[in-house]
C-alpha cells in the first residue's frame, strides 16, 4: 500500500467544549507571549525557511548566510558614513560609554570626568578652586610643572670651613639657587662673594668642589645636596677673609633665592 501525502486540518475542543482548529507549532502565532524573545540575531543564529525546491519542507539557514545572500554587509564598528547595519554588541558598547554623560553631554566628576564642557569652563573651575586652597595651588603647580620661587635670609655667624658649612633648606627641590646680597648691622647693603647663580644638578650627597656661593668657588668652594634634594650646603677653604668669602660674616643678613 502506497503512502499518500495530503494537507489536513486538525480539529478538537478546548476545556469549555468549544470546537477548535489546531495549527502546528511552526505557526508564529502559536508561540506563547512568555516565550524567550531575542532582540537581534547574531552571525551564528539560524532562522527557519520553507524550501520550495524540496516540496515545501521546513529547514533553517544561518543569519550570516542569509545576509550574504541578500547582499547585506554588517559593520563591526560604528561609522559616521556607512549605511550598513551594525552588530548589536557594537551598539551596546557605545551606549555603555554614553551612559556616563549628563544632560549637557559632559562626563561629571563623580563619573571620572572633568565636569566641564569646554576648556574655558574647566580653566574657570580650576581657578575658583585654587583661589580657595593654597594646598591645591601647590599641588597644581607640581602637576603642570609650574616654576616655583622661594626667597629668604640668614644671619652670618662668622664661621667658615669644612667644620662650619653654611646650609639652606627649601620647600621644594630647586634647579638653581644663590646668595645675592647682604645688609650689615648698620643697615649698609653690600654684594655677596662668588657665584650669584648656582646649580643643584652638579652637587652630590658628599662634599666636593663645586660652583657654590663662595669667593673663587672653583679653587676654594665645596658643596653638597641632601638625599631629598631640598638642602644645599657649602664651605670655603680660603684662609683669607674666610667668613666673608663663605658669605657668613658675623651679623650680616644675607638674602638668598631658589628656583625650581
Amino acid at each position: 500500500m502506497s503512502l499518500k501525502e495530503r494537507d489536513i486540518v486538525l480539529t478538537g475542543k478546548d476545556a469549555d467544549g468549544n470546537s477548535t482548529i489546531d495549527l502546528p507549532i511552526t505557526r508564529l502565532g502559536n508561540v506563547e507571549g512568555t516565550a524567550d524573545v531575542k532582540a537581534a540575531p547574531e552571525q551564528g543564529d539560524y532562522i527557519p525557511l520553507v524550501d520550495s525546491a524540496d516540496n515545501g519542507q521546513m529547514k533553517k539557514i544561518l543569519v550570516s548566510a542569509l545576509a550574504e545572500l541578500l547582499g547585506i554587509d554588517v559593520d563591526s564598528a560604528l561609522s559616521a558614513t556607512s549605511e550598513n547595519p551594525v552588530q548589536n554588541k557594537v551598539i551596546q558598547a557605545a551606549l555603555n560609554k554614553k551612559a556616563a554623560l549628563n544632560e549637557d553631554g559632559v562626563v561629571s566628576v563623580d563619573q571620572g570626568g572633568t565636569g566641564a564642557a569646554t576648556l574655558e569652563a574647566l580653566t574657570q573651575s580650576i581657578a575658583t578652586a585654587v583661589a580657595g586652597s593654597a594646598d591645591l595651588a601647590a599641588a597644581l603647580g607640581d602637576a603642570i610643572g609650574g616654576c616655583k620661587i622661594q626667597t629668604g635670609s640668614y644671619v652670618g655667624t662668622g664661621t667658615y670651613g669644612a667644620s662650619n658649612p653654611c646650609s639652606l633648606t627649601f620647600d621644594f627641590v630647586p634647579k638653581i639657587y644663590g646668595v645675592v646680597g647682604y645688609v650689615t648691622s648698620s643697615n649698609s647693603p653690600g654684594s655677596t662673594e662668588g657665584n650669584l647663580v648656582c646649580t643643584v644638578e652638579q652637587l652630590t650627597t658628599t662634599f666636593a668642589k663645586a660652583m657654590v656661593p663662595v669667593a673663587s668657588a672653583w679653587s676654594y668652594g665645596y658643596g653638597k645636596v641632601s638625599a631629598d634634594g631640598k638642602t644645599v650646603s657649602w664651605y670655603t677653604t680660603n684662609a683669607t677673609n674666610s667668613a666673608q668669602s663663605q658669605n657668613n660674616e658675623t651679623g650680616r643678613i644675607y638674602y638668598w633665592y631658589a628656583l625650581g
